[in-house]
């Protein structure tokens, strides 16, 4: 696999991504790591953001072109994940920032992530008429019911309806699992393509762990999608057979958040460690040291990033069949059932068990690392640009979908339109 594509096959890209970046987050990890491979292999990368700057765990992507909305006054430029106020106000600052600087970039993809980054690249789109390319991570109509539940009915018809929106107003559509490119075609997208993340290697993950006591590590924050009650009811239940027990919880949360929750949910105080990594090496060291990861998350429409950092690190993970991606025990990774007692057997038969399973599993997690770098992600999106760039000099656009009720399955096409030089 060469590093960089010839120069005539260079594309000019621009990323929305609506949110705060850097951040400790891991759309914002993926879409990262996912701009230093595209950097690496010759492209011209900028990313669009929110005004806010978050914590960050490494440097940024070398290279990157980074152009924040204007900041707006008494307004949270680093919002969380919670639907708030903030969350349209720097949605819209940002879709002026888009429309103010992409003429002048020359032309560009605009290549869209998540929700909101698909609609405002959409929306951009077809206000200076550039190809657009939406990048699923996750169901609105999973998310929004965790945040929203006394109306859960109701707002999970509005996530449905962004859900079946956003593709239509994408020239392609990139998911991270086959089930969800199923999904999106169904909706009526077109040019639909499953690409699942690559993993950032880990140096160091092959060298021998000090002796230490049994240890489940928790990298991530607090948010109700990661389902983490469901989890530390799991070790605490595993708490009662195995006396040494450790639970860690790495995250930029509030420390005595962490706390309240893992002995609200049985964990004893005494059997919890909370760090707050300061870098990805500390991040990488602080999981290394433990025996197995816990990714208890329920819901499918995601890709849990923290399940690939883990095995990068050797380090087996524990989790739901949902958030499995199908995969099993000849990548290290052990599903169970979304119950306490399906979790805590799973994590019991790599804790409790012979110390040549675990090594077997740390050696299984760490190949398939290796079997999936970034690069190949990278040459996977060149062959989604260039369908909508196949010859220099003009883009040749797929049909778009009529501008009145693109969520109806996709009556009524505009013509093939050609718009625009190659983004070299």
């Amino acid at each position: 696999m060469s590093s960089a594509v010839p120069a005539s096959h260079r594309k000019h890209l621009a990323m929305v991504l609506a949110a705060p970046f850097p951040a400790p987050r891991g759309t914002q990890a993926y879409v990262a790591d996912l701009c230093q491979a595209l950097i690496t292999r010759g492209h011209r990368v900028h990313l669009f953001c929110y005004a806010g700057v978050g914590e960050s765990l490494g440097q940024l992507p070398v290279g990157l072109s980074l152009h924040r909305a204007a900041a707006l006054p008494g307004i949270d430029a680093v919002p969380g994940s919670a639907p708030t106020p903030a969350r349209p106000a720097n949605d819209a600052a940002l879709l002026a920032r888009l429309i103010a600087t992409v003429p002048r970039l020359g032309p560009v993809l605009l290549h869209g992530h998540n929700h909101e980054g698909g609609l405002l690249a959409g929306l951009c789109g077809r206000i200076l008429g550039r190809p657009v390319v939406y990048h699923v991570h996750s169901r609105l109509a999973e998310e929004l019911p965790l945040w929203l539940g006394d109306r859960a009915h109701f707002v999970r018809r509005i996530g449905t309806f962004v859900d079946r929106l956003v593709p239509r107003l994408a020239d392609s559509v990139v998911t991270l699992d086959p089930e969800m490119a199923a999904e999106k075609r169904a909706f009526g997208a077109r040019h639909v393509v499953a690409l699942p993340p690559g993993v950032r290697p880990t140096p160091s993950a092959s060298v021998p762990v000090p002796p230490h006591p049994p240890t489940v590590v928790y990298a991530g924050n607090l948010d109700p999608y990661q389902d983490l009650p469901l989890g530390l009811a799991a070790v605490a239940r595993l708490s009662r057979r195995l006396p040494r027990l450790r639970l860690r919880i790495l995250t930029h949360d509030p420390p005595q958040a962490a706390r309240r929750l893992a002995c609200l949910h049985g964990v004893p105080a005494e059997r919890l460690e909370i760090l707050r990594p300061e870098g990805w090496e500390a991040l990488q060291a602080a999981t290394r040291a433990a025996d197995v990861a816990l990714v208890p998350r329920t819901t499918g429409g995601g890709y849990p990033i923290k399940l690939l950092n883990a095995l990068s690190c050797g380090v087996p993970v524990v989790t739901t069949l949902a958030a499995s991606k199908g995969l099993g025990e000849e990548s290290g990774v052990l599903p169970a059932d979304p119950t306490p007692e399906a979790l805590a057997a799973r994590l019991a038969s790599v804790l409790a068990g012979p110390h040549s399973r675990r090594e077997q599993l740390r050696a299984r997690a760490l190949r398939f690392a290796s079997a999936h770098p970034w690069e190949a992600v990278a040459e996977a999106l060149e062959e989604v640009y260039r369908a909508l760039d196949p010859v220099p000099g003009e883009h040749v656009l797929p049909p778009r979908p009529a501008a009145c009720g693109p969520w109806r399955g996709g009556k009524g096409r505009a013509p093939r339109r050609r718009t625009g030089s190659s983004p070299t």
